[in-house]
């Protein structure tokens, strides 16, 4: 019989290649797909979401340019608001309102907004005016007289008429400055008269004042 060489047959049942192949389950393979998947998935995914960004971001900018432009509103009435005045522990904030559109107005009101001198904190009121019906061009006077130790501010924030639901547009502008008080003395004559003196002199007469400090 003829002999069969074991060296060779060895060779071919371990040839690397043939084992490598007969290593491959079919699980390798469903990894590998799963994984392929997956990777595509997510490419897919970032896809989609930059161009769902993109598209949101040009829509806005579309809404944001075809948006309409917000009206100005023209002002009615202008403000003139006058230097606080101080007498005393009383200070008077006050000015002239002023009809400055082509239609009359009616039943008009001021509210000022007063800050408070220990906190800072604001407060409200409502002052009338005189006369409160103006015709166009013609003009009304407002004051509030407050305690000086108890406010440091006051500003104008609305103008009202009681024939309108809406707030009355307004201007302001600088009104009277506060009046220039005496000038500051330093010496006071005061001049007494009195009888002439056992020696026949003037304690104290217009041609000799004595200056008191």
């Amino acid at each position: 019989m003829p002999t069969t060489d074991n060296s060779l047959m060895d060779a071919a049942i371990h040839d690397p290649e043939e084992l490598r192949s007969r290593s491959r389950s079919p699980l390798f393979f469903v990894v590998a797909f799963v994984a392929a998947l997956a990777v595509t998935a997510a490419l897919l995914g970032g896809y989609f979401y930059l161009r769902s960004r993109h598209a949101a971001q040009t829509l806005a900018s579309q809404q944001q340019s075809a948006a309409p432009a917000k009206p100005v509103i023209q002002p009615e009435v202008k403000i003139f608001e006058d230097q606080a005045m101080i007498k005393g522990t009383q200070v008077t904030v006050g000015g002239t309102v002023q009809n400055i559109s082509t239609a009359a107005l009616t039943d008009l009101s001021l509210e000022l907004e007063l800050t408070r001198r220990a906190d800072g904190s604001k407060e409200s009121r409502t002052i009338a005016l005189a006369p409160k019906d103006l015709a166009p061009g013609e003009q009304a006077k407002y004051a509030l007289t407050v305690l000086s130790r108890d406010y440091r501010q006051a500003r104008v924030v609305r103008v009202k008429s009681g024939a309108r639901a809406n707030e009355i547009a307004f201007t302001s502008a600088p009104g009277n400055q506060r009046p220039a008080g005496p000038p500051p003395s330093g010496n006071k004559t005061i001049i007494v008269n009195r009888p002439r003196d056992a020696n026949g002199d003037f304690i104290n007469t217009p041609d000799n004042p004595t200056p008191i400090r």
